[in-house]
């Protein structure tokens, strides 16, 4: 790495400067002087400081932290959740595809309700209008009394106001942290998935997923060479979903 900090870079200048033959006496017999013992510190420190950046790791989220959940975990993190609420859980094998909004991998059942959850702004700093508005087009068409739409980020008040005129619940990051809270066990991290996969996979109900245009059971279909595993319907065989 050749960044040097201006205090490391400075303090080479005057010490070059100060030990430099043209700088010094020409009197015979008058010793040199030093540099000084604040610049020789001044220049030490700028070394350790430097060095310490430039040999540092890159930083990563911490393990097991909600910042370590990867988008695609988002609906297995959220169906523990709601499992462990008391709802029952529908989860698709199939990954979410941003291509496909009709496509709900995570509901939740109790009595005779379904309730879609949409993960599909996970990452989004802020949800918009627009964002819950397509939300309310795509349960429009399956008939979902409500749903919910839930961010790491944040919603704007237009999205807000939107999502409370149409029985649409919004979490935020800290209305998420706050549901986990409850729920979790005594010195449990909730975001280890491995320690509680198990039992989320004994009780929810995992399925494949079927077609938005007729309904029939989606076929997997293996990777290949040149295009990525896919879900397709064998009465409309254009790709469906990736998984």
């Amino acid at each position: 790495m050749n960044f040097r900090p201006p205090l490391f870079t400075l303090s080479l200048v005057l010490l070059t400067q100060t030990s430099s033959p043209a700088q010094q006496p020409t009197t015979p017999n008058q010793p040199t002087k030093p540099p000084s013992t604040a610049l020789l510190l001044i220049s030490a420190a700028s070394f350790i400081w430097w060095f310490r950046r430039s040999s540092s790791p890159p930083k990563h989220p911490p393990r097991h932290s909600l910042a370590s959940i990867h988008p695609d975990q988002a609906d297995l993190l959220l169906g523990e959740l709601f499992r462990r609420e008391g709802y029952t859980i529908k989860l698709s094998a199939a990954l979410p595809s941003p291509t496909l909004p009709h496509l709900h991998n995570l509901s939740l059942q109790r009595g005779h309700n379904s309730i879609p959850v949409s993960s599909k702004e996970w990452t989004s700093t802020q949800v918009t209008e627009r964002q819950v508005a397509q939300l309310l087009e795509t349960i429009s068409h399956s008939n979902f009394p409500a749903a919910i739409l839930v961010t790491t980020g944040t919603f704007s008040p237009k999205a807000r106001q939107l999502a409370a005129q149409n029985s649409i619940e919004l979490l935020d990051l800290p209305s998420l942290l706050l549901r986990i809270a409850a729920v979790q066990l005594p010195n449990e991290n909730f975001f280890a998935i491995h320690s509680w996969l198990d039992n989320f996979t004994t009780e929810a109900r995992i399925f494949d997923p079927h077609c938005h245009l007729c309904e029939s059971p989606l076929l997997f279909q293996s990777a290949t060479s040149t295009t990525p595993a896919l879900w397709i319907c064998p009465a409309h065989p254009s790709p469906s979903t990736q998984r």
